[in-house]
């Protein structure tokens, strides 16, 4: 696919999780990063760390970006252009290189499951000092380390719009995580609807506990 035909697409998803992949070099590896800005065909997307600082890049260093949308994951070659760091969030801009290639498979493993999580929406955390924040209990039907899909009546449906931030409290090997996550997508149904949570960034605890769940889950359900 040609990078013109999907920057629509990719427009309507600024503020997604990307991952920007260094084959080569010093800094070789993967680094996850979020789609900021994009003014076409250049994407702005947070300057990826290395150990609590800023990663160094040099402009023309060819990297690969993947992005998950709508269950599928796409990849494209880009080139940095420049860094920003007087910006509210450093940004690193990068010129697309290429085709768009969707890839036949997800960016993380997705089991079905019974899971039980919590979650309030940050929005409505602290508008008073009285008034705890409101934790909803619900019951995922399907997992992975990248965000899970909720099944919710049509009551819950209208505290989900799509893009809204929320905390969520998982629990896995007997471990509490809270872990930040948002609204990624809402599909209804005649009766209820489904509601697509991605997680933010899992802290490497919460990431290693639910892996080994996933894991689990996939060895039960071959």
């Amino acid at each position: 696919m040609d990078f013109t035909q999907f920057s629509p697409m990719l427009k309507e998803h600024i503020g997604s999780k990307v991952l920007l992949d260094i084959r080569a070099g010093l800094y070789k590896g993967h680094y996850p990063s979020r789609l900021e800005d994009m003014r076409c065909p250049y994407l702005a997307v947070a300057h990826p760390m290395l150990k609590g600082a800023l990663l160094p890049t040099h402009k023309n260093l060819e990297l690969a970006l993947s992005i998950e949308i709508e269950g599928a994951l796409y990849e494209t070659q880009a080139s940095i252009l420049r860094s920003s760091i007087t910006d509210r969030v450093p940004l690193l801009w990068l010129e697309p290189m290429g085709d768009v290639i969707r890839l036949q498979r997800r960016r993380f493993v997705r089991v079905p499951c019974i899971f039980k999580l919590d979650l309030c929406f940050l929005d409505e955390i602290g508008h008073t000092v009285f008034s705890p924040p409101k934790w909803f209990s619900m019951m995922a039907k399907d997992i992975s380390l990248g965000g899970c899909a909720l099944r919710v009546n049509l009551t819950q449906r209208t505290f989900f719009e799509k893009g809204r931030r929320c905390l969520c409290r998982l629990s896995s090997a007997d471990v509490v995580f809270l872990v930040f996550a948002s609204v990624a997508r809402v599909l209804e149904k005649t009766e209820d609807a489904e509601v697509g949570v991605s997680f933010e960034e899992l802290p490497l605890a919460a990431e290693r506990s639910l892996g080994a769940f996933i894991r689990q889950q996939e060895l039960t359900n071959r």
